[in-house]
């Protein structure tokens, strides 16, 4: 009986979360936005990340696109009990430690290892839709295959940044095997 409700479970959150339709690029925006809520209520970040209960969460955006960003239009709601704020980050200095999530949009993709040096070892969830970039050491790669928005997660990357990942999504995410111990990404 368990066994099947871990199934449902898991076959549900899979329908949520893969069935992400995503036929151009202006509705891309809006599937990554509602695929980071939802990976987002999966992950558990270290005790000490957020300074008291009912804070705030730290979504940045690094990058710019022509295409618009629907991830913006993420301010204001909750994610694990803490309100979202959206922050655009014009360089990948320090500042990108101070975020909770990151998303690293692909003109970033000539900046990927030193914007991902600088958060290897932080407790900050790094996402993106540069094709490879959970191989690359990212945390979360999203990749448009058959017209649905799809995820893979690098657990080593997240592990080294202190961050732990819920069992029901590793079930239905691809899974990259970096197994890098003492390495940045």
């Amino acid at each position: 009986m368990a066994r099947a409700s871990r199934w449902l479970g898991a076959a549900s959150l899979c329908v949520l979360l893969i069935a992400q339709s995503a036929p151009g690029d202006a509705s891309a925006y809006g599937s990554e936005a509602t695929l980071i809520i939802k990976i987002g209520k999966f992950v558990h970040w270290p005790p000490n990340t957020f300074t008291h209960p009912g804070g705030i969460l730290r979504l940045c955006i690094l990058g710019s696109d022509d295409s618009g960003d629907g991830i913006e239009a993420l301010a204001g709601q909750k994610l694990q009990e803490k309100t979202i704020v959206v922050a655009r980050l014009a360089s990948s200095d320090a500042s990108v430690t101070e975020c909770h999530i990151v998303f690293i949009r692909k003109s970033e993709r000539g900046r990927l290892t030193a914007v991902l040096g600088s958060t290897a070892r932080s407790p900050v969830l790094t996402v993106s839709d540069i094709d490879g970039f959970a191989s690359d050491g990212g945390m979360v790669g999203f990749r448009s295959a058959d017209g649905r928005t799809q995820f893979e997660i690098n657990v080593a990357a997240t592990k080294r940044a202190g961050l732990t990942i819920g069992a029901q999504l590793l079930q239905i995410a691809a899974l990259n095997s970096d197994e890098r111990s003492d390495a940045g990404p």
